[in-house]
């Protein structure tokens, strides 16, 4: 899988967008978080957090210990995740830039960053 490369895109900011999709799929984004075997202490990676609302449920799940880290191409999406998940480590870089460092987290999950690969040639 490669990652579509779009110019300009750590500059763009579809928030609001991000916003109400959480809002209109809560039910089934409230089930991928409980599909999660968190525990408390656990280290969680969202590659692609968008702005963030995920962060906070993991970070819920795991009781408020361990370590949620969420990392997203957009500049204005990571400033939009610390507002919605101040407790969780916030990084603006791309997913390949944490690759050897997957093996350090207990779950590695990327919701919204699906929207952003295209499947293999």
């Amino acid at each position: 899988m490669s990652t579509l490369q779009v110019p300009g895109r750590a500059a763009r900011d579809y928030a609001d967008k991000l916003t109400r999709f959480h809002a209109f799929a809560a039910a089934e984004l409230a089930q991928i978080a409980a599909a999660l075997s968190l525990e408390p202490g656990m280290r969680v990676l969202d590659a692609g957090c968008g702005t963030g609302e995920m962060l906070r449920r993991f970070h819920e799940r795991l009781g408020g210990t361990g370590l949620v880290v969420g990392l997203d191409l957009s500049q204005a999406h990571t400033r939009h995740a610390r507002a919605h998940a101040p407790r969780a480590t916030h990084k603006h870089r791309q997913r390949r830039a944490l690759k050897s460092a997957s093996a350090h987290f207990a779950e590695a999950v990327g919701v919204q960053a699906v929207w952003h690969t295209e499947a293999a040639q």
